[in-house]
């Protein structure tokens, strides 16, 4: 028991900024007037969040990929990743979760010992999940005075 209080109190050290990668075509098209809003495609509704900017960068990528494959959108030629970041202290921490993806295959392969006591990525908490996997999910919306656009590393 002590173990699992000493891993959640070091992972309460909160960063000071969370970031969210997207495409320039996101952007362009509602996040800068609506904020980000959660989605989901198995019935859950979830931004996702980082701490590592390389991460939020990496996720930029792939949505940039996926808007690329998308037939019923027009003018997307000159989409490009878009990094997103939020000060952390400005989000409600009750709407924090942990992340599905990569926890969910930490957690199954039992590779980091921080997670051993868990069985499913759903009982882990989230601060757990930002320490482990640099991952979190987010259950609200974040509106766009909270958000500020970055440069994209070239």
């Amino acid at each position: 028991m002590r173990k699992f209080i000493t891993i959640v109190e070091d992972a309460q050290s909160s960063p000071t900024y969370l970031y969210h990668g997207t495409s320039s075509f996101k952007w362009n098209s509602s996040i800068k007037y609506d904020g980000l809003t959660p989605q989901g495609g198995s019935g859950f509704k979830w931004l996702f969040l980082t701490d590592k900017i390389s991460e939020a960068e990496g996720y930029a990528d792939y949505s940039v990929e996926l808007d690329s494959d998308r037939e019923d959108e027009e003018d997307i030629e000159d989409n490009a990743p878009v990094l997103l970041r939020v000060r952390f202290n400005a989000l409600d921490s009750s709407k924090f979760g942990p992340d599905d993806y990569e926890l969910d295959t930490v957690v199954s392969r039992k590779s980091d010992p921080r997670l051993a006591r868990y069985t499913s990525w759903t009982q882990v908490p989230w601060q757990v999940s930002l320490q482990t996997v640099n991952q979190i999910t987010y259950a609200g919306r974040i509106p766009p005075n909270l958000i500020e656009l970055l440069p994209f590393p070239q």
